[in-house]
């Protein structure tokens, strides 16, 4: 699985998008879970509870508006994946150029085949809204991309495309 990955999503999702993304990231978290991938709604690095799935607490509002954040759990956290609804804040320590880009570190700990999965089809169902690259190899999406073809078996989800000719 991947080691590092960047999206870009500077333009913000509407109602109905957003609510298609929650949905969706909800199918993904359940996949996860389904796989034994230990998650987390925090830094703290304590599993997800039933208490925290039911009431969505991955979901929340932050200065920028709502956002998903979720991580890895029982020492398999790194860096939380982080979408924003209303595209991903700008970031005066990188400049204009950089606008709507960010990255997740996931030291290819477990919770990667969530965040590669949830990129994935982030890239496949709003292709003009979210840019994914990855470090790595096509092939270490493939756990990532199996879970995101299982929560949606109608939906025929590609590896996003690798702009990094270094590898």
């Amino acid at each position: 699985m991947g080691y590092l990955h960047y999206f870009h999503h500077a333009e913000p999702l509407t109602d109905a998008e957003w609510d298609h993304v929650v949905t969706g990231f909800s199918k993904l978290v359940s996949e996860a879970c389904a796989d034994g991938v230990a998650l987390s709604v925090s830094d703290r690095e304590s599993e997800l509870t039933v208490r925290e799935w039911m009431d969505r607490d991955w979901l929340r509002e932050e200065k920028h508006g709502a956002v998903i954040y979720i991580n890895g759990a029982n020492g398999d956290a790194m860096q939380p994946l982080i979408i924003h609804k209303n595209g991903t804040p700008y970031d005066d320590r990188f400049g204009p150029r950089w606008h709507g880009s960010t990255w997740v570190k996931t030291q290819r700990k477990h919770y990667d085949k969530l965040v590669v999965a949830v990129l994935a089809w982030l890239a496949f169902r709003y292709p003009d809204r979210f840019h994914v690259e990855f470090d790595g190899y096509p092939e270490d999406w493939e756990a990532g991309l199996d879970l995101a073809r299982r929560a949606f078996p109608d939906q025929d989800i590609p590896c996003p495309r690798q702009d990094l000719e270094d590898n």
